[in-house]
């Protein structure tokens, strides 16, 4: 009895509970979160070049927002409602001589939730200019420097940069052309960048041109194909390039290039494929391999005939569990990658070195791509048509690919671990070739011009 006593009156008193909480009231909630620190006077400040102080709204019912001061202050959102807003008061350069200020009010309803001083300096004299230095590969280039000022500004280029000429000038940016250099070694220019009221205040842009090197030869591997599909090594090393039939395989020549490519046509990326590539065996050939273990240039001019898709490619490349090579991007879970981007990978001081361009390449268009590793100076570097696109440091030593004891260069494959080919590509290749150093920036560009 004592028991259902105490079970019905819980429940009267739980009943009891329940009918007063619908009638409670819900409290509104309203916050704000300034994204800045204050100053040492507590006030919020703008820079004096320009900028703006924002503050996180957070509230569940409507607000409103006014400013009150100097005038050259706007601000962002007049009212707001439920949710969070990030409310803004801008300011641009404040050139009026004197330090100016206003006051961010935020009200819900008739009530003040707070009050805000926000204040703006005099911007103090500077000058910038962007890009901060040029580098010219060596033929006649226009380039622009865009110029940030607090008051007007001039500039001068120096004496012993007679090659550079202005092409057009605005308040904002000046466009300069650089002749052609057409000497041995490369040339340094300066561009000076002043206050036209304050002479003392200014910039020096260092513009570098390298001089037009003479395109090097391939010495360690140079593949060259016929109008019978069949190629042949006419660099120094004389590899032997085997000719893996099938008729997936093919040969055009190209107008543009006054030489012949080889096709390849497997209809999907493959593994495990006995032909349909050509295989560069350099598996007993120690003087080659030493030649690529102290530093090398990989070149390959390409055209794909299909589209982007989600496997890695490799239209020229030795690797298996090292080596190198240049191929595309697979899909993968990084979400900062480009799928398919043109990459250079290098085995190197024990594990996979990856330089990623971030050039995909589209269907039915040439590229002409370069990787190098340089071991001497510890580093790698990718450039796509003439263009240096990405460089890592390195350290350690090279590590060579193998299959079942052997290693070749594949050309429209990569080797897989069983000799055969995998990663197969769809498209065309004109240029594959080895060089026994890696290049300069103007080597690089001078084989780019050949081509372009």
């Amino acid at each position: 009895m004592k028991k259902t006593l105490i079970i019905l009156a819980s429940l009267a008193l739980l009943g009891s509970c329940a009918q007063k909480g619908t009638n409670l009231e819900r409290v509104p909630i309203f916050k704000v979160a300034p994204e800045q620190m204050v100053n040492a006077e507590g006030k919020y400040e703008i820079a004096g070049r320009g900028g703006s102080a924002v503050f996180k709204v957070m509230s569940s019912g409507a607000w409103s927002a006014s400013i009150a001061g100097d005038t050259g202050f706007t601000l962002s959102d007049k009212e707001g409602s439920s949710g969070r807003t990030d409310l803004s008061v801008s300011a641009q350069t404040n050139s009026s001589g004197a330090t100016r200020s206003t006051t961010l009010t935020i009200m819900q309803g008739d009530e003040v939730k707070g009050t805000y001083q926000i204040v703006q300096p005099i911007v103090l004299p500077y000058i910038d200019a962007t890009p901060s230095e040029v580098n010219l590969m060596g033929e006649e280039e226009e380039f622009t420097l865009s110029v940030d000022a607090a008051l007007g500004w001039s500039f001068s280029i120096d004496k012993g940069s007679d090659w550079l000429s202005v092409v057009s000038e605005s308040t904002t940016e000046i466009t300069f052309k650089a002749k052609e250099n057409g000497g041995s070694e490369n040339r340094l220019g300066e561009i000076g960048f002043y206050l036209t009221d304050m002479p003392l205040v200014g910039i020096i842009v260092p513009v570098t041109q390298n001089f037009l090197a003479p395109a090097p030869k391939a010495d360690l591997l140079d593949v060259v194909f016929d109008l019978n599909g069949d190629a042949v090594d006419e660099s120094a090393s004389a590899l032997t390039v085997e000719k893996r039939a099938a008729p997936s395989m093919g040969v055009e020549y190209v107008e543009k290039y006054k030489r012949y490519a080889a096709v390849f046509s497997p209809g999907s990326v493959l593994s495990s494929q006995e032909a349909g590539y050509y295989a560069a065996d350099y598996t007993s050939r120690e003087d080659f391999k030493a030649k690529l273990a102290d530093g090398y240039t990989l070149e390959v001019l390409f055209c794909r005939s299909d589209d982007p898709g989600e496997k890695q490619i490799k239209p020229f490349s030795s690797t298996q569990a090292g080596g190198t090579g240049i191929c595309f991007r697979a899909k993968s879970s990084n979400p900062n990658y480009t799928l398919n981007e043109i990459n250079f990978e290098t085995h190197v001081g024990g594990s996979w070195v990856e330089l990623y361009s971030g050039v995909t390449p589209q269907k039915d268009v040439w590229y002409h791509a370069v990787g190098l590793w340089d071991k001497t100076n510890s580093i790698a570097k990718l450039y796509v048509d003439g263009k240096l696109k990405v460089s890592v440091s390195t350290s350690g030593d090279f590590k060579f690919m193998d299959t079942n004891s052997k290693r070749w260069f594949g050309i429209g494959a990569d080797p897989n671990s069983n000799d055969k080919g995998e990663a197969t590509f769809s498209g065309k290749v004109a240029i594959a070739r080895l060089y026994d150093k890696p290049l300069t920036d103007s080597e690089v560009f001078s084989l780019w011009r050949e081509v372009r």
